[in-house]
């Protein structure tokens, strides 16, 4: 038996696609993929955002989203299975699929050259169903999730 790939051929993917003010419906520039393979799940983002600054030194972005997921994807992030809940002591618990997440991203660049920026990100989501109504959040976490970081990026 051989090592397991890192990334198998089957693939999970998506498209975004932006819509401008003026109706203009493009892809974006850069589609996201699954690769883990921690689930088999499906995933639906619906959002909006907005752009200030794109052709200057500084960019700061806005964005809203609302995630869908299937039975799948909530299982295995939310769920608790009977075995879990025995060596645990966590209530077992079955999902559906449905409405995850409402949440808002806000992240400003700011250029120094070509090559070097500094990006700082922070954002609020907001777990909802049965996401939030799970006994991993309910219990042990929270319906509350906030990021937040600062970042040095480097373009080729």
């Amino acid at each position: 038996m051989g090592k397991r790939p890192l990334v198998r051929r089957r693939g999970r993917g998506g498209m975004q696609y932006r819509v401008s003010a003026t109706g203009k419906v493009a892809p974006a520039k850069y589609p996201s993929f699954e690769l883990s393979e921690n689930h088999d799940g499906t995933l639906l983002i619906v959002g909006a955002g907005y752009s200030y600054g794109q052709h200057t030194d500084v960019n700061w972005n806005l964005k809203a989203t609302m995630t869908f997921v299937n039975t799948n994807y909530m299982d295995t992030y939310f769920g608790v299975t009977s075995a879990q809940s025995s060596r645990s002591g966590i209530t077992a618990y079955n999902t559906k699929g449905g409405l995850k997440d409402l949440a808002i991203n806000s992240i400003i660049s700011r250029d120094f050259d070509r090559h070097w920026s500094l990006k700082g990100v922070v954002g609020y989501k907001r777990l909802l169903g049965d996401a939030d109504a799970s006994p991993l959040v309910d219990g042990l976490g929270s319906e509350h999730q906030f990021q937040f970081g600062v970042g040095l990026a480097y373009k080729f």
